[in-house]
């Protein structure tokens, strides 16, 4: 078994950052089909495909360098995740 002891901060940053985006726009695809045109003289829906991917994204940005900081400091105290891993076929090492 591996264990996980440390996860890169800016890295899970970034992938929270970018799969939160992808939800967002996927989110406000799905709510615009279901929205009146107009709504009190706005296109709602066209500022909801704006943002919410953006604000999602940004959500994701700060819960990611959290999730990562609490992460890290309470794997050192208890010593990190256990995770079975398989080496592929064509791999060396």
């Amino acid at each position: 078994m591996a264990r996980l002891t440390r996860i890169g901060v800016l890295s899970l940053a970034k992938f929270y950052c970018a799969f939160l985006f992808v939800f967002g726009f996927v989110y406000g695809v799905i709510v615009t089909a279901f929205l009146p045109e107009t709504y009190n003289g706005y296109n709602m829906g066209l500022l909801l495909l704006v943002a919410a991917p953006v604000l999602l994204a940004i959500f994701g940005l700060v819960f990611g360098i959290v999730f990562a900081f609490i992460f890290n400091l309470v794997s050192s105290f208890v010593g990190g995740i256990e995770i079975g891993m398989e080496k592929s076929l064509g791999e060396k090492g």
